[in-house]
């Protein structure tokens, strides 16, 4: 799933023109298809450059580090999603009840893609040992869970919003750790036929 936005370089003004922009991108597409392919053991300057078909001195004309590297593509993967989750629950027809019912089956929808679930594996196992990742990683859970909160409270409005934001972790969290059972490449158990659906009647 990817929306487009064109995320911040880490060398001011290298982005500013079209030119600049559609190259960031390539950059930004080529980082995602080595974390998807390879893995972020082989997530390197190099291997990114050789898959952005760059000279390495190119590529750290637009990113000088793979830290800044992967700030720039953790913060456009999060951009992405926030912006998918609000096309799906604004201007929709169909009452709030429904409207809440296409975001959770988008959300479900979501773990068949291989970039969905290899992407935030990856981050989630990264985030535990890099502060500026579990950064990242935590601002995208706060519009998540925000989102979530204002779906659940359109659906209800007599609900508190603190009540609505505790059962927004709890849906969130039930979605996220689904992934972990029915995500790309997982195994289809027979014990766990009709689990998005039992997921979406829960929520």
């Amino acid at each position: 799933m990817s929306v487009g936005k064109v995320a911040k370089p880490s060398r001011p003004g290298t982005a500013i023109h079209e030119k600049g922009q559609r190259r960031v991108e390539e950059i930004l597409d080529a980082a995602v298809r080595v974390l998807i392919d390879e893995g972020y053991g082989l997530f390197t300057m190099r291997r990114i450059a050789e898959a952005a078909d760059l000279r390495l001195s190119n590529l750290q004309y637009y990113f000088k580090t793979k830290e800044d590297l992967l700030n720039a593509l953790l913060k456009r993967t999060v951009d992405d999603y926030n912006a998918a989750l609000s096309h799906v629950t604004r201007n929709r027809a169909g009452s709030p009840k429904a409207q809440f019912q296409r975001m959770i089956e988008y959300l479900l929808k979501d773990q068949d893609e291989k970039a969905s679930c290899l992407i935030f594996w990856e981050l989630w196992a990264l985030a535990g040992r890099d502060p500026s990742i579990a950064g990242i990683m935590n601002s995208y859970y706060d519009v998540y869970l925000d989102k979530m909160a204002e779906a659940i409270r359109s659906v209800s409005p007599q609900m508190p919003k603190r009540r609505a934001q505790r059962h927004a972790g709890v849906i969130v969290a039930l979605i996220e750790g689904a992934s972990l059972f029915r995500g790309f490449g997982k195994p289809r158990r027979s014990s766990l036929v009709g689990y998005a659906r039992a997921i979406l009647e829960l929520c």
